[in-house]
């Protein structure tokens, strides 16, 4: 056996190590031997055994002083505290000579299940369980990243859900699988012997070409899961070309499917979340300012204002009433005081919705970024379906004024009143949308 493993040997039913007893072994991962145990108080724990590295490993020493640093941050932040599992016990013991081994001991967390399994199973959580998740995952993540770690290998599966009937969410959410994570300014000590932790599809453009993962990072791929949560499916519909689409930042945009109570932008909330997938991490908003979107509570991200955000936490004090003016009294038979203009009329609002008109005179409205293709017109006619793409044109605001653009993916062009459209341009009432130049899949686009 390499000396780079402890000693290879995985732990079996009933051992007894440092007086916790194994309960059921699990099958082993590629860096550890994990398990089920009980420790010596009679609690059920998560318990695991590192086989790399191992203890003659040149970087052992140095991995095991940065779990400690990382479980010292988590247990000193209150709010990261909270929203991660707990750290209970890190050690360390001899065998098979001057050999050593690494061990963590981690809270059981049984009976929930993960963002994966809300995911897997869409109608068993209403949008305000949706919403919550997406916010406390955000909470969870701007606590680890004010710590100053970087967690590097989220998905839905790190995030556990543990029940809890009496909170509006009915599950307290908790990040998890954090033993690779990165400690911001301070290189990993498996630098140039392991690579950095991540998941196929959940990684960030950065991540994807070998560079170190950082806090936008994170945000990236949360990102990705507030696509799926919100969003109705992840942001890449082809995994086998994500790679390449997170690096060109030709993911598909998200659209948040319902309106959010506390947030009056709508599209200034699609803004900041579209932000997390930029390919540049310098250009993505911080985990903190997604939350606050989210919230409704962000007032300006990237040059851009919300029109209408949350009421603050704090108030001014009201000022007092203002003493009432005394009345003015005129001399005998003076000419009434001029009566001031009325203002000018204030400029007629941007079209609210646009409403997407069939051929037979079936109709889809439309008040959010949206994609659309085949799947929203296939009852229409048998060409939406033959002809048209999954997602063949977007619909989207710019300011006040409704743009369409054509999707990427779609092998048939997509034409405004027979001309092809090569880019995002603003939208004409009553103007004709079909597929290619011969006008296949018409609808009329109507501005309300």
């Amino acid at each position: 056996m390499s000396a780079e493993f402890s000693s290879g040997i995985r732990f079996k039913q009933d051992d007894q190590i440092k007086g916790y007893r194994i309960l059921k072994e699990f099958d082993p991962g590629a860096f550890a031997f994990p398990g089920k145990a009980q420790s010596p108080d009679g609690r059920v724990v998560f318990f695991k055994k590192y086989k790399r590295p191992g203890g003659a490993s040149e970087w052992y020493q140095g991995f095991v002083d940065y779990q400690q640093e990382l479980k010292r941050r988590i247990q000193a932040d209150d709010a990261a505290r909270k929203l991660c599992y707990e750290f209970i016990e890190f050690f360390e013991r001899k065998q098979h000579g001057n050999r050593r081994a690494f061990y963590q001991v981690f809270e059981w967390v049984e009976g929930g299940t993960d963002l994966r399994g809300v995911l897997q199973n869409p109608a068993g959580y209403d949008w305000s369980q949706r919403v919550i998740f997406a916010r406390v995952m955000m909470a969870g993540i701007n606590a680890i990243h004010r710590a100053g770690i970087i967690h590097t290998d989220l998905k839905p599966e790190n995030f556990y859900l543990l029940p809890e009937p009496s909170i509006a969410a009915k599950y307290k959410l908790r990040v998890i699988d954090m033993d690779f994570s990165l400690i911001e300014a301070k290189a990993a000590p498996w630098n140039g012997f392991e690579g950095y932790v991540g998941t196929p599809g959940y990684m960030s453009p950065e991540h994807l070409t070998g560079r170190v993962p950082s806090k936008p990072s994170d945000v990236f791929t949360c990102g990705l899961i507030i696509g799926e949560l919100l969003s109705g499916g992840h942001p890449c519909a082809d995994m086998a070309a994500y790679d390449e689409l997170a690096k060109n930042g030709a993911l598909r945009p998200i659209v948040v499917q319902r309106d959010i109570a506390e947030v009056r932008d709508s599209g200034f909330l699609h803004h900041v979340l579209n932000g997390m997938l930029r390919p540049e991490a310098t250009k993505r908003p911080t985990a903190e300012q997604v939350l606050r979107a989210l919230n409704g509570q962000l007032v300006e991200w990237d040059g851009r204002r919300a029109e209408v955000t949350a009421t603050p936490a704090v108030l001014a004090p009201p000022a007092p009433p203002a003493r009432p003016a005394p009345p003015r009294t005129l001399p005998p038979h003076s000419p009434p005081p001029p009566v001031a203009p009325p203002p000018p009329a204030a400029p007629a609002p941007a079209a609210g919705v646009i409403d997407i008109v069939g051929p037979s005179g079936q109709s889809i409205t439309v008040n959010l970024d949206t994609r659309f293709g085949r799947n929203q017109f296939r009852t229409w006619s048998a060409d939406f379906e033959r002809f048209m793409a999954t997602e063949q044109f977007r619909l989207f605001r710019s300011g006040s004024t409704w743009m369409i653009e054509h999707c990427a993916g779609a092998p048939n062009a997509t034409s405004m009143d027979g001309v092809p459209v090569t880019s995002a341009i603003p939208i004409r009432s009553g103007a004709t949308i079909a597929v290619g130049r011969t006008g296949k899949c018409p609808v009329t686009l109507r501005l309300t």
